[in-house]
Formats: C-alpha cells, structure tokens, sequence
C-alpha cells in the first residue's frame, strides 16, 4: 500500500463580526473629564548686576509629567529678551514678561537669560504647568513704570484653567500681594534679595469663563514698579 500525502486545508477566514451599539433615546456615553491644571511654584532667583547674560544654575523644575511645561516671569528692564531652560529655547508668550517651553522630564537645569540694549538687573520667578491643554495663554496682563500705590489685573479663566501673577519693584520698598475669586494661593510676598523685591502667586478656577482678579500694593520708595498675569487651559 502506498501512503499518499494530502497537505491540510487552508485556514478560512471570515469578517469580523460587526455589532451596532443600540443606545436609549437619550442617552450618550459619559465624556471623560478633562483633569484641571496643576500649578507648581519652583523658585525665584535674582541678580543685581546690570550686566548679562544671566545664568542661574540647579533651578528645581518640579514634578515630572508628559505635560509638564515651565513658565518663566522675566522681571528686568530690558529692550529684548531671550530665556533657555537646559538649553532648550523658551517661546516668549508677552515681550520681556512671560517665557515658557515644554520639558517633561528632568529635576533641574540651568536658565540663561540674554538681554540687549538697556538692561538694569534681572529676576526670574519659575513655575510648573501640567495638564494644560495649549501652550498659548488664554489671556495676559503686563503694565510697567506704575506710579506709587496698587495695581490690580483681571483675567479671563477657562473652568479648570489657571493664572500665575507676578510684581515686582527695585528700591527700599516691598509689595503686599492679595487676589480675588478662584482657589487662591500667594508664594512670594514681598521677598527681597539684590535685585528686586517680588511678589507672586497662582489661582485656580472651578467655573467656567471666570475672571480672577490680582492685586499688588507697593510699598517705601522704589523704581521700575511692575505687575504681569497670564492664564492657562
């Protein structure tokens, strides 16, 4: 007898079963919740020297995430500006004011600040984001060169959105910080080194399209008053 030799039979392949989702009239699947904003305060760091490029060295970046960006308030007198955070270059958000650039991974790095023509000492005032949806702010605020007395600022807030605001004068005065509306909290007040005195604080916003106010109230003699505010989604 002679043993033939049958091959096996190919594999058959049939469609994926289709089903249709059949819903209630009414009814939608629940939208996952977009996580609100974190806002970390890092450090402030100064110089009294008139005179860049500025290097601030182990400047503490805060916890890491995929989302993490860091937000540099510049606080000098300068005709332009230019800030990199590890070497990596910073988007200026308001000209001589606000600097930010996405950097997830890392405990700390060096910030360099390059300013031209006039420049009259520098201080920066660094926080983290996590979880906002754009780099691009929902709004700013920036005066310069008020006169003696208080400054306030309002900005427009998404729900789950926040603000970080800044003050700052040179001179023998110091500033007194307060806001309004939101979940509120102040990380500088009236902090003085060599350069400036600083203010600053952050708040976070539970409703939707609202307005957080910041105030600053500056005190004793000084020069070069200013106050800056921006907002995140």
């Amino acid at each position: 007898m002679i043993d033939l030799y049958l091959p096996p039979k190919p594999a058959i392949i049939r469609p994926a079963e289709y089903r249709k989702a059949n819903f209630l009239p009414g009814w939608m699947p629940a939208a996952v919740a977009q996580k609100p904003v974190e806002v970390e305060f890092l450090q402030v760091r100064q110089s009294a020297s008139d005179s860049g490029p500025y290097s601030f060295w182990s400047v503490p970046l805060g916890e890491e995430h995929p989302t993490r960006h860091i937000l540099i308030a510049l606080r000098a007198i300068a005709g332009s500006s230019s800030i990199t955070v590890g070497g990596i270059t910073c988007t200026s958000l308001v000209a001589n004011s606000w600097f930010i650039v996405s950097y997830p991974t890392g405990s700390t790095a060096t910030v360099e600040v390059t300013e031209s023509g006039l420049n009259v000492h520098c201080a920066i005032i660094v926080y983290a984001l996590r979880r906002i949806k754009s780099a691009t702010p929902l709004d700013t605020y920036a005066s310069n060169f008020l006169a003696a007395g208080s400054k306030s600022g309002t900005l427009i807030v998404e729900k789950g959105g926040a603000i970080v605001a800044v003050a700052n004068n040179q001179g023998t005065g110091t500033n007194t910080w307060s806001f309004s509306g939101g979940t509120t909290t102040t990380d500088l007040s009236g902090n003085t080194n060599d350069a400036y005195s600083v203010s600053s604080g952050h708040g976070l916003v539970a409703a939707d399209d609202a307005a957080l106010s910041f105030t600053a109230t500056r005190g004793g003699s000084s020069v070069n008053w200013g106050l800056a505010g921006i907002s995140f989604r």
